[in-house]
C-alpha cells in the first residue's frame, strides 16, 4: 500500500510574498510635501518634512492584514503589537483563509503564538483545506507552539478536509517525536485513520522514522 503523505513541509513557505512599494502614496505624500514648502516659503528640508508627513500618515492609518500576516511569520513582536494597538484584525485571513496565527505557527515563532492568544486569535480556525492552527504547528520541531495551543484550548482531533489528516499525523510523517507526545498526552487518538485508512503509525513507518513507531506501537498496545 502506497502511504500518501501529508504534505505541507514540502514546500517550506507557506506563502513568498513580495511586496511593491506604494508608488501613489509616495507621490501624493512628496507633492503635498512640496506645495507646502514651495506655498509658505519654508526652507525646512524636504527629505524631513517629507518623512514627517510619511509618519503623520501612518500613525492614523492601521498597517494591512498582509503586513501583519508578514510580521507574524517572521516572529517580529514589536510590529504586531503596533499593528494591533493601531487596530489590525488578528483574525484577517489571506487568500487560502490563512490567519497570522496559522502562519506563525507554521514558522514555529512562539512568542508571536503567545501573543495572538493573548489577543483571542482564533486557536481552532481553520484555512481552506480544513486546516488548524495544531496542525500547522505539528509538521516541524516547535513543541513550544504546540504546547501553547494546547494549553490554550486548541482542539486536537480535527482532520483536513480531502485526506482526512490530523495533528498527529502531520507530526508523525514529520519525525516530530517530541510533538507526537505532547499530543498523545492531550488525547490525540493513535488509532485514527485518514480516507485510505491509514495511520499516524503508517506515516511515520513510511517515512524511517523508528522513534515515532515504537512511541506510537507502546500507546496503541496498551
Amino acid at each position: 500500500m502506497k502511504c500518501r503523505i501529508p504534505f505541507l513541509r514540502s514546500t517550506r513557505r507557506v506563502n513568498s510574498w513580495q511586496k511593491m512599494p506604494n508608488t501613489l502614496l509616495t507621490l501624493v505624500v512628496m507633492f503635498v510635501a512640496l506645495s507646502a514648502t514651495w506655498g509658505c516659503g519654508k526652507r525646512e528640508d524636504l527629505a524631513t518634512r517629507l518623512a514627517k508627513e510619511r509618519a503623520d500618515f501612518e500613525s492614523k492609518t492601521p498597517p494591512s492584514p498582509e503586513e501583519f500576516r508578514e510580521a507574524a511569520m517572521r516572529g517580529d513582536v514589536e510590529a504586531m503589537l503596533n499593528a494591533i494597538e493601531r487596530g489590525v484584525d488578528v483574525n484577517a485571513v489571506d487568500e487560502s483563509d490563512r490567519t497570522a496565527l496559522q502562519l506563525a505557527c507554521f514558522e514555529g515563532q512562539h512568542e508571536a503564538v503567545e501573543l495572538l492568544i493573548e489577543r483571542k486569535a482564533d486557536i481552532n480556525h481553520l484555512d481552506n483545506a480544513g486546516r488548524t492552527p495544531l496542525m500547522f504547528a505539528s509538521t516541524g520541531p516547535y513543541i513550544r507552539c504546540v504546547d501553547q495551543l494546547i494549553e490554550a484550548g486548541a482542539a486536537i482531533d480535527p482532520v483536513d478536509n480531502d485526506e482526512h489528516f490530523d495533528a498527529l499525523m502531520f507530526a508523525a510523517a514529520e519525525g516530530q517525536l517530541e510533538v507526537v507526545e505532547s499530543l498523545l498526552r492531550a488525547g490525540a487518538n493513535p488509532n485514527a485513520v485518514d480516507v485510505d485508512g491509514e495511520s499516524a503509525r503508517d506515516f511515520a513507518a513510511n517515512n524511517g522514522h523508528a522513534d515515532v513507531v515504537a512511541l506510537l506501537d507502546s500507546v496503541i498496545a496498551k
